[in-house]
């Protein structure tokens, strides 16, 4: 959470900051020979919790120029962690999340975006325009699911759609499309 404020700080600010997993965008025996569905799981968790902290765009072009929080991951690949590694753009950077919905957080502190149902303590949830992230970055699952609004969403990763609610596990993330 921490981190993740700093992140927010640096956005409210202007500032240019890159969120750095793994070995950031160099080779990582960290991430790059992991299972896949590990892999998966770690870069969801890191990538929804970097977009817990984006501004909103806009403004004149010098303001559009400086970018605030980038994320930094290692970009290569095996098949189920064995054989050679690739480099590749993973697919959800691609996506078109639209804007924030909530530009700056109020309090400027990432527990505006706590979910405060009692089911779902430590799950964090930030719309944008086509998209929601939600994360559980705790060690604790969410007691039940955690209710989501503007759905349904898809998950293009899993092919999974309808998707109105979501059972966070601890340390996972998610990024859905709305549809």
């Amino acid at each position: 959470m921490s981190r993740v404020n700093t992140m927010i700080d640096a956005a409210r600010l202007r500032l240019s900051v890159a969120a750095m997993t793994g070995s950031a965008g160099c080779q990582s025996p960290l991430q790059t020979f992991l299972p896949a569905a590990n892999r998966t799981q770690l870069d969801l968790l890191h990538y929804a919790s970097f977009l817990m902290s984006v501004r909103q765009a806009g403004g004149d072009a010098t303001n559009r120029t400086a970018t605030g929080p980038l994320v930094g991951t290692s970009m290569f690949f095996t098949e189920n962690g064995f054989g050679l590694a690739a480099g590749r753009l993973w697919e959800p950077y691609t996506w078109d999340l639209g804007p924030p919905l909530i530009p700056v957080p109020s309090g400027l502190n990432v527990t505006a975006f706590r979910v405060t149902a009692p089911a779902a303590p430590g799950v964090y949830v930030r719309y944008f325009g086509n998209a929601v992230a939600v994360v559980c970055p705790g060690p604790a699952a969410a007691l039940k699911p955690t209710l989501l609004d503007r759905g349904p969403y898809a998950d293009p990763l899993t092919g999974e759609t309808g998707i109105s609610s979501v059972q966070m596990h601890g340390h996972s993330g998610r990024v859905l499309l709305r549809r």
